[in-house]
């Protein structure tokens, strides 16, 4: 046993992803890698590069076995891809009038501490160490219309490695292709998903629609950002082809403000399609698709800011341009099944556009991390594949595969990103929705005629205010709140004056944050505070390493119907991470720092962390916090969390793969 423990010990590499691909999607690797070959659906195939796809690596490199993006430079279309996304970085640094720095280096020649904001850097995509696998492929057949059955949705991550260091990026390219619809019924293509037949991505069956973009663009880091801990931005962008290059799309339901606030034509327009009697429903059930008045009404790209995302105006663009009474639309919302005020209506609108959804029941500004873990390293990886919003959908979604199968008509609601997980087994209007756990985000029944609600010993606090919406959307939190890792401040977001020249850069830094620091949500334990990085602040408690929880005992009991701990004595901040994040290389200099032990909240499939954290893997190295057999024992202790996908919560940029910044200088950029 010593000795097959001593070479897992040894094993560099991570237990198969194990979250199992459903009727919906496609998320374990060897699935997704032998769909990301030459021929198949790799992104050089796609983009005609086939006989490009074995780039040559240097000795010792570390492969992701795929298109190199600077085999690409001969390719008119990605050249206007990377053309378009250079030129959203340029404009968010000259309209935004901030210092902005490229790299962590950068950043530290331009402010104290390196306290300036971080932007993507571009030449990642013309990169030789720059690569775009396969992550997942999703299924939507919720998507169905007239004319389709749907859509298979192919996403791919910017990833890199340079020598023995790699990494991803939070940065998603989306190819979306549609089935054709052949009969009057969609039930062929869904019995392909539910049999995961290798006919269901036949090319045949599928037509190429349109390439979506959803990446962090700048990040502002705690120190500069102190009282949330933090924030980013993200960008939206979708691309349709045409003569062979790709050519800006509106985004779905994203309402293009500053041009509306502009035009009372538009804003008329926009009235008239949301006091239609025949698009209440439509809103109310989340199937409406607000029509693009003439090519100006809808945004073709967006932002959206973090932290508290779900209580910032910049994600509200119904909120922006109605206002939180929508005194100007004449609507009787009374007959509606779901929504049931007019503040219900605005914050629906809200939630069915790009930046609404994404910045409430997403994980770092996104729904879909997929399964990426070979391309990161030990100390820059996460349990989780998706957000709370798509593991709800997914359930969803699965219901609707089997409702076409068998011939049913399927439940057309779409609920709200920011609620839990419903039964779909009935045929009433709204389905049952579970009471959601602690950490998920929930709201009163006011202004609907089903909330999002909490389950037992807790509660639903509106843990962020801002006067200007109508709603605020809480989180669960748990009585008493206890918990390591918990939230324990209150915050409170105000909004500057709207910049109108600034375009869809409008509200960039247009708001003020500030922090409840009397305020706590617990009695007798510690409360990190956000300058430190901690978003809402956390509950605090230290953990020894020479202790029962410290060498991870609990793992020993763990078993089928054995519910993991609420805490865990995991690896927190501190000095040591500190000085690491403003290294060239965050992860490989941690793999050599002092790991400072904490006891934080744990995560896994089902419980998933708050709003501004993301869960975790312990990395194999904490055994190194020990000698001979004790360390071989915290060893394999370590490898069976992972097998059996048990993290630890902690703040969305304290992993390196979800910010934009912390990375090697690619080549081309200023050294």
């Amino acid at each position: 046993m010593k000795t097959i423990i001593l070479g897992l010990l040894g094993l560099l590499s991570l237990p198969a992803f194990s979250i199992s691909s459903g009727s919906v999607d496609i998320l374990d690797p060897a699935s997704l890698a032998e769909l990301d070959a030459p021929g198949k659906f790799s992104f050089a195939t796609f983009m005609g590069q086939t006989q490009l796809e074995a780039h040559a690596l240097g000795k010792g490199e570390v492969s992701l076995n795929l298109l190199r993006l600077n085999a690409l430079h001969t390719s008119a279309k990605f050249q206007g891809l990377t053309k378009t996304i250079q030129q959203d970085v340029d404009d968010i640094k000259r309209m935004s009038g901030e210092k902005m720095a490229y790299s962590s280096e950068e950043a530290e020649k331009l402010a104290p501490a390196g306290n300036v904001a971080r932007h993507f850097d571009s030449h990642f995509l013309t990169s030789s160490r720059s690569a775009l696998p396969l992550v997942a492929v999703v299924f939507r057949p919720d998507k169905e219309d007239e004319s389709t059955c749907g859509e298979a949705r192919f996403i791919y991550r910017l990833s890199y490695t340079q020598g023995q260091s790699k990494s991803s990026l939070p940065f998603f390219f989306n190819l979306i292709y549609s089935y054709p619809k052949n009969s009057s019924s969609c039930s062929d293509i869904a019995a392909l998903w539910t049999q995961k037949s290798e006919k269901r991505l036949d090319k045949t069956l599928l037509i190429f629609k349109q390439l979506e973009l959803n990446m962090q663009i700048v990040r502002y880091p705690s120190g500069q950002k102190t009282d949330f801990g933090g924030q980013a931005v993200y960008m939206f962008r979708i691309f349709k082809m045409e003569n062979n290059l790709f050519v800006p799309l509106p985004l779905e339901n994203t309402p293009n403000v500053s041009e509306i606030l502009k035009s009372k034509e538009l804003k008329d327009d926009l009235l008239r399609q949301l006091s239609d009697p025949s698009n209440l429903p439509k809103i109310d059930d989340g199937s409406f698709i607000l029509e693009n008045t003439k090519g100006k009404l809808l945004a073709t790209r967006a932002i959206s800011l973090s932290t508290a995302g779900r209580g910032r105006l910049t994600n509200k663009p119904f909120n922006l341009l109605l206002g939180k009474e929508a005194e100007e639309l004449n609507v009787d919302v009374s007959k509606l099944n779901f929504i049931k005020s007019k503040r219900g209506l605005i914050e629906r609108l809200n939630n069915l556009s790009c930046v609404g959804c994404h910045q409430a029941g997403g994980t770092a500004g996104f729904h879909m991390l997929g399964a990426s873990q070979k391309f990161n390293s030990n100390f820059n990886q996460v349990i989780l594949p998706f957000s709370p919003h798509y593991y709800a959908e997914r359930i969803r979604r699965e219901a609707y595969v089997k409702a076409l199968v068998t011939n049913v008509e399927p439940q057309t609601f779409r609920p709200p990103s920011f609620y839990p997980r419903a039964k779909w087994d009935s045929t009433s209007a709204i389905p049952s929705f579970l009471p959601g756990k602690v950490r998920d985000l929930c709201t009163v029944t006011k202004h609907f005629s089903i909330g999002a609600t909490c389950e037992a010993n807790s509660v639903c606090r509106a843990t962020v205010g801002n006067n200007a919406l109508g709603i605020d959307i809480g989180e669960c939190v748990a009585t008493p709140n206890v918990t390591a890792g918990h939230v324990c401040r209150d915050g409170m977001i105000t909004n500057a004056a709207l910049k109108l020249e600034n375009g869809d850069l409008y509200a960039l830094g247009g708001t003020k944050d500030s922090i409840d620091i009397a305020m706590t949500h617990h009695q007798s334990l510690g409360c990190g505070n956000p300058s430190g990085g901690v978003p809402l602040g956390r509950i605090s408690a230290a953990c020894d390493s020479n202790t029962s929880e410290g060498r991870l005992e609990f793992v020993d009991r763990l078993s089928a119907g054995v519910t993991p701990p609420k805490q865990i004595c995991a690896m927190r901040g501190g000095t040591q991470f500190d000085e690491c994040a403003k290294s060239v290389n965050p992860p490989e200099c941690l793999k050599n720092a002092k790991i400072a032990r904490g006891l934080l909240d744990t995560c896994y499939e089902g419980h998933f962390c708050r709003e501004d954290y993301i869960c975790q893997r312990l990395p194999v190295e904490v055994s190194r916090l020990y000698a001979g057999s004790e360390k071989n024992l915290v060893a394999s202790r370590l490898l069976k969390l992972t097998e059996k996908e048990i993290g630890f919560c902690v703040p969305n940029y304290f992993v390196f793969n979800m910010r934009t910044d912390g990375h090697l200088v690619p080549e081309g950029s200023k050294k």
